[in-house]
């Protein structure tokens, strides 16, 4: 009898276990597939920064005023688009109203840090399968941290490829993709600009780069200058 049930258990648990994997199995693929559908954008032009940047200008000057500052710009991770020109799909920038700055003292540098409120600006293309097109704005939050003021950017993201182009004596083609990204140096408090030039998806398929032919140039997002 003892031997009975020991064996009923045996099977019962190698039952759950084998629901749990099915279940766990289905619901891995399905999240391949949701990420699949929303990479799979056809005919996309891109949204140029200078229109997304306009954009933040009004929302955040609405919301800020002239507290308005900026933490953050971003191009996003989209799968199927070569960005170039300063072009892009998605654009993001995490906008904050400074109620007030802290500088502080660390390694010997001056450390500066904005308080107060916190808001995610997005502008998305249509055309993308899974993702609502248009501009969003995400609910504000407390926000404590790095971050510039609206004004003091000045270059744009297409400039800022320029720039970086000329830099690495670099002639673009039709098979890069590069990545824009606008993060604060809190210790040098200025904006700086990370251009990543990668071989797009079209150059790899078509054999004209290889995926390792990259580079990243860092500029003042402010005055232009080359961070080295």
């Amino acid at each position: 009898m003892r031997s009975i049930r020991l064996k009923a258990f045996r099977l019962s648990v190698t039952i759950v276990l084998s629901a749990v994997c099915i279940l766990t199995g289905l619901n891995i693929r399905h999240a391949e597939a949701r990420q699949e559908i929303i990479e799979s954008g056809k005919e996309l032009k891109g949204i140029s920064f200078n229109e997304f940047w306009d954009k933040v200008q009004d929302e955040g000057k609405k919301w800020a005023g002239n507290k308005l500052y900026i933490g953050k710009i971003s191009s996003g991770t989209f799968r199927g688009f070569d960005k170039h020109d300063g072009l892009s799909p998605i654009w993001e920038a995490h906008m904050v109203k400074c109620n007030e700055v802290k500088e502080q003292k660390e390694y010997g540098k001056t450390l500066s840090t904005c308080k107060g409120r916190g808001m995610v600006l997005r502008l998305v293309e249509s055309g993308i399968i899974g993702l609502e097109a248009g501009l969003h704005i995400k609910k504000e939050g407390n926000f404590h941290g790095a971050a510039v003021d609206f004004d003091r950017i000045k270059l744009s993201a297409q400039s800022a490829e320029q720039a970086a182009n000329q830099h690495m004596r670099y002639r673009s083609s039709g098979f890069d993709n590069y990545t824009y990204d606008l993060k604060i140096d809190q210790f040098s408090n200025r904006p700086v600009w990370i251009i990543k030039k990668a071989c797009g998806l079209r150059g790899v398929s078509e054999r004209r780069c290889r995926s390792k032919d990259h580079w990243i140039v860092k500029l003042d997002g402010e005055t232009g200058e080359i961070i080295r």
